[in-house]
């Protein structure tokens, strides 16, 4: 009698798995607008050791600079005339995704901070 209730848990199980699973793939991720890359962008150094990143576009316009940690928390949000950014004293040695924006295009890129 215990092993019926064993087989009949068990298929219960498997059976919900699955359901579960054909619910996730039929979910849709919303879409997202295409974004267009930046022309002649260059971020150097990387990895940073003094905490000044440059970042080179053949616009150079006005950009608007994002800096995430690994587990995509915001750590940085400030907007750069030139093309010198000055990280903050109290950032932590890591990598980090560099999110930059200039007039319509964005670029997303990883830089390592040491």
């Amino acid at each position: 009698m215990n092993k019926n209730y064993f087989y009949i848990l068990f298929l219960s199980i498997f059976i919900s798995c699955f359901s579960i699973q054909e619910s996730i793939a039929q979910t849709q991720l919303p879409s997202t607008k295409a974004s267009e890359n930046i022309d002649g962008l260059n971020i150097y150094p990387n990895p940073i050791s003094d905490g000044r990143v440059y970042i080179d576009t053949k616009l150079n316009n006005t950009k608007d600079i994002s800096l995430y940690n690994v587990l995509g928390k915001k750590i940085l949000s400030t907007t750069i005339t030139g093309r010198e950014l000055t990280l903050p004293y109290n950032i932590s040695p890591g990598i980090y995704i560099i999110s930059i924006k200039e007039k319509e295009a964005t670029a997303t890129r990883k830089i390592v901070i040491k």
